[in-house]
């Protein structure tokens, strides 16, 4: 029998304030942490080393944020991880080999947090270690750092851009080689600073449909291994040219709601966030997507070094 609508939602359901002081961004928008902070701090750097990708009921919500001032919780891509987990319960979980990629350094993804007083600024970059030194070397895409407080060791910030590797965030395999690299925007966090480390929940919003086949192909490499065990019945309906190998576009269009006739995947998938444009977050943008899909998740990290 095919899934219905209702039973990949009822899986998928989900039960920031705006930060004073905001400033225009070197992009023309408004955002709280675009000014950069007067006391002359250095940035304090932190090494993603492990995160939780949201698998299991009230995970979703746990680890997420409010990323449109709206007062609820925005994590559709986390949503959408619950909600495949809940179809393949045994083996889908990308937490293990993100986990696994990041302790063994295939991945550097490196937050920075820069303090001067009660005021934060927070930047999420993508870093290297050429030389294995232990000390970083960022490669900030286009950044525009969150702003927000810091007050008795908690970080709160909101509106700000960085980079997030997406691929890494749906790839329950762990065999994709890319990592997805994406200039998330709306980055937001909710830290708490423990002596060298730090720890909490990171949010931010992917843009669509830009971000739609760095997501989609891990997933359908995926799917295509459970094809091929013949494991899975959502895969056998994904292959529609019966050719044995579940391609992007395939896994995007299906499985076929058979009350609606829609994709599920399009569903689970489709933007819950409109950032730029008429009734955008942020007003117009030249170069950027209207919609937003958003995640979160949480992350724990340690000081390290940066060149």
């Amino acid at each position: 029998m095919s899934p219905t609508r209702s039973t990949i939602l009822t899986l998928a359901s989900v039960g920031a304030a705006v930060l004073a002081g905001a400033c225009t961004s070197n992009d023309g928008l408004t955002r709280p942490g675009a000014a950069p902070l007067e006391c002359g701090a250095a940035p304090v750097h932190y090494l993603i080393d492990g995160v939780i990708i949201p698998i299991h009921a009230g995970e979703q919500t746990a680890n997420g944020l409010d990323l449109d001032g709206d007062t609820h919780v925005d994590n559709g891509l986390g949503n959408a991880a619950m909600a495949l987990a809940g179809v393949h319960p045994a083996d889908f979980n990308p937490g293990i080999p993100m986990n696994s990629a990041l302790a063994g350094g295939k991945v550097a993804w490196v937050l920075s947090t820069t303090t001067c007083g009660a005021q934060v600024r927070v930047d999420l970059a993508r870093a290297t270690d050429a030389d294995g030194d232990g000390r970083y070397t960022l490669e900030p895409r286009d950044p525009i750092a969150a702003g927000g407080t810091s007050v008795a060791g908690h970080i709160s910030a909101r509106e700000g851009r960085g980079a997030a590797p997406v691929a890494m965030l749906a790839d329950p395999l762990g065999t994709f080689a890319d990592p997805g690299w994406i200039d998330a925007d709306a980055l937001g966090v909710d830290l708490t600073v423990t002596g060298d480390e730090i720890s909490g929940v990171l949010g931010f919003a992917l843009p669509v449909p830009d971000a739609l086949p760095v997501i989609g192909g891990p997933l359908a490499a995926y799917f295509t291994k459970l094809l091929a065990a013949g494991d899975s019945e959502w895969a056998a309906m994904i292959d529609t040219d019966h050719d044995g190998v579940i391609s992007v576009d395939e896994f995007m269009s299906g499985p076929i709601d058979s009350d609606t006739n829609d994709s599920l995947v399009g569903a689970l998938l489709s933007p819950d966030l409109t950032l730029y444009g008429e009734g955008g977050r942020y007003g117009d943008s030249e170069d950027r997507p209207a919609k937003a899909l958003s995640a979160g998740i949480g992350i724990h990290a340690h000081v390290v070094d940066a060149e």
